[in-house]
């Protein structure tokens, strides 16, 4: 994530950054507190980055749940399946 110089508070999907030097760092509540310019509404910029937060919570949250739905794993099985028939047939030869 690159962070160029702003007066204003840089959110994206991933939180809210500032920039340190050469380094950008999370911000921390304080920090975000303190940053909000005087002529933003306060209420206004927070309730848009908690419902930045919140749509993300909520992708990370159907993205867990595509990843631990049966189609998703039939996928996994299958390939199991067959590296396990692979190596029990290469075991069944040079063992006989």
């Amino acid at each position: 994530i690159f962070v160029s110089r702003s007066k204003g508070i840089i959110s994206s999907k991933d939180g809210v950054f500032i920039r340190v030097g050469a380094a950008t760092q999370v911000m921390s509540s304080l920090e975000i507190q303190n940053r909000i310019l005087p002529e933003e509404k306060p209420i206004d910029k927070l309730t848009e980055l908690v419902n930045e937060q919140t749509n993300r919570i909520k992708d990370l949250q159907e993205e867990i749940w595509r990843g631990n739905s049966w189609k998703s794993k039939v996928l996994d099985y299958l390939i199991g399946g067959v590296v396990g028939a692979v190596i029990g047939f290469l075991l069944t030869l040079l063992l006989t």
